[in-house]
């Protein structure tokens, strides 16, 4: 298709929506013809509707997987015009596309900054179709990065939105904008649907699907249908609720037309997503052989032609091994997750050894003292040189608390185990210099799990034998990523990382370590560690108290613990109750409040309790 000479930027932003419908090929093509018209016209030609769908086109370009740098330059583009005109509509279509578009671990924070700032500037210009965009893009976000919890409370909110707008007719008047917000409505149930599952909701997740199924069959029309992608995911989702369900046949016919729908849509993903699930369903129902060999070759596709989703094909033959019983097959399968999360880590560990060698410049001449051979905690920085070793210590600390997102979303428990290992660095008898060391340096106790598959930390049961090979991976994964920096005072963060997950009585691992052959740090880290995780709720567990906690640990003294750190460990935590009550967080996290992860975090969660209030929702 050419657009002809008197084409206006409503016939592209017509042609942009009419796109979705296409197979993926020719809707990837499609958009490219829209995008090159946008960006040939003069900046005195563009106008609002211009903006938004250069805005569109580039987030269409993202998610069909075209090239970036046309997400990019669309996205550059419309914001530049936004800024210059005032348009707050257009800019916070472009927050939007530009959260979306920031995909990953390490991009994870930034992305949730991008999104949360598109909820609030909609809040406060009263734009509510926006809005909800943002909650919607923003679930999907943190779906993807597996905070399914927040995700499921970002599609309620986009919900209550929609219903809202329902209920008083928005856009009654404007078919346009009444698909619009059909559109929004109907994915944040697609997507809650998905999330659920992800949670093994799967009672919550076929009531979400057969909702939106029943809600197409009424309000699809000329104005706005689902396309032939949605459709399927939902048909696949609910196969994957029902499975959950152990409701075998019923998930098969389920599956069925979300494959018919996949091959249909042309779209790589959404076929590979089918057949994983038809794949499993099969080794589900018996039928082992046709199964597997389904699921092997969907994997293979995803290794040749889609590596963003790679994780979930790799993670869904592990799944199918399993239930296989093939254990061996299933075990090389959670290898090779672990071998893609360590990717991520090995982008870390690439900064880290960047952000060292500018470290180094930096103080070789100001406080050679700092990097001295031989120096190490006994001589650890003062002055203006801690506060370079905190800058230096903050940007490994952004992606341990990363590691921990699934754990902890507040990302505030490294900080209290930090502050929790220096005060009882400080009551065995540990200087002023060595406790600041262990403050920083427990921080980064978890890192390691960076290289852990989601599926794995999130799994709410016992884990098999070889997902508990992956998972005390971490401390390796952790000792291996610290080590790329080579100064001095980061060698003790290397000891915890490894160590802290070691056992008096030799029974922990990686290596095994018994008593004193365990370094301190890691005994006292390992303390602390443990006393955080208990008295906090975690997504498989809730929160223990502090009596109990401790009860736990006592009883767990000379054979988890050093004994006679525990005893000084009981004492400390004897003293912190008596002088802060028995909430000890505000105390322990104070550190927190520099990070800019927590503080992102925080703003988010404002954001939730507001719009909730605004909801009428406690």
């Amino acid at each position: 298709m050419t657009f002809s000479a008197h084409a206006t930027s409503s016939d592209i932003a017509q042609a942009l929506k009419r796109s979705w419908r296409l197979p993926r090929d020719e809707a990837l093509a499609r958009v490219a013809e829209c995008f090159q018209w946008l960006m040939q016209q003069r900046e005195t030609a563009l106008d609002a509707t211009a903006a938004h769908a250069l805005a569109q086109a580039a987030f269409q370009n993202d998610v069909l997987h075209g090239p970036p740098e046309l997400t990019l330059q669309g996205l550059a583009r419309a914001e530049a015009w936004a800024l210059a005109h005032n348009q707050v509509d257009v800019l916070c279509h472009v927050y939007c596309d530009r959260g979306t578009s920031l995909r990953g671990d390490l991009l994870l924070a930034e992305s949730v900054q991008w999104l949360s700032r598109a909820v609030v500037l909609a809040q406060q210009h009263a734009l509510l179709l926006r809005e909800c965009t943002a909650w919607v893009r923003l679930g999907t976000r943190l779906g993807e990065a597996g905070v399914t919890t927040d995700s499921i409370q970002c599609y309620h909110r986009a919900l209550q939105l929609t219903a809202a707008a329902e209920a008083a007719r928005t856009g009654a008047a404007d078919p346009a904008a009444h698909a619009s917000w059909l559109a929004q409505h109907h994915l944040a149930m697609e997507n809650l649907a998905a999330s659920y599952v992800d949670a093994g909701e799967h009672a919550l997740a076929l009531v979400q699907a057969d909702a939106w199924l029943h809600s197409v069959q009424l309000r699809s029309g000329p104005a706005w249908e689902p396309s032939m992608r949605n459709a399927s995911d939902v048909w696949v989702t609910r196969a994957r609720a029902l499975l959950g369900l152990n409701r075998l046949q019923e998930a098969r016919a389920s599956a069925e037309p979300g494959r018919e729908l996949a091959l249909q849509s042309g779209d790589p993903q959404t076929q590979c997503t089918a057949d994983l699930t038809a794949g499993l369903l099969e080794v589900a129902s018996g039928d082992a052989e046709t199964g597997l060999d389904r699921v092997y070759h969907a994997v293979e596709r995803c290794r040749m032609q889609l590596p963003s989703v790679l994780h979930q094909a790799v993670r869904t033959a592990a799944e199918a091994c399993e239930r296989a019983g093939q254990a061996d097959m299933a075990r090389m399968y959670l290898h090779e997750l672990y071998v893609l999360k360590k990717h991520v880590q090995a982008q870390v560990a690439h900064k880290l050894q960047a952000d060292t060698a500018a470290f180094y410049a930096d103080v070789r001449q100001q406080e050679p003292e700092l990097i001295a051979p031989g120096s190490g905690a006994q001589r650890a920085p003062a002055g203006a040189a801690r506060q370079r070793m905190e800058q230096l210590n903050r940007m490994v600390e952004e992606h341990a608390i990363a590691a921990e997102r699934l754990d902890d979303t507040t990302g505030k428990h490294c900080y209290r185990v930090g502050r929790m290992a220096a005060l009882l660095g400080q009551a065995v008898g540990l200087d002023d210099q060595a406790c600041f060391m262990l403050d920083l340096a427990a921080r980064l106790h978890d890192v390691g799990k960076l290289a852990v598959p989601e599926s794995i930390l999130m799994k709410p049961g016992l884990l098999t034998a070889a997902e508990r090979d992956v998972m005390h991976n971490h401390t390796v994964a952790g000792w291996e990523l610290l080590s790329r920096s080579s100064i001095p005072q980061m060698r003790i963060a290397q000891e915890i990382a490894r160590h802290h997950h070691e056992c008096w009585d030799g029974s922990g691992y990686p290596d095994r370590l018994a008593g004193a052959q365990i370094p301190i740090s890691a005994r006292v880290s390992a303390l602390a560690d443990v006393f955080d995780a208990l008295t906090h709720r975690r997504p498989y567990k809730d929160a223990w108290s502090v009596d109990a906690t401790m009860s736990e640990i006592t009883r767990l003294k000379g054979r988890q613990f050093d004994p006679d750190l525990t005893d000084v460990f009981a004492n400390l935590v004897a003293e912190l109750r008596h002088d802060h009550g028995e909430d000890l967080d505000d105390v322990l996290s104070e550190a927190a409040q520099h990070s800019p992860y927590v503080q992102e975090r925080q703003q988010f969660e404002a954001v939730l309790q507001a719009q909730g209030q605004t909801a009428g929702v406690s």
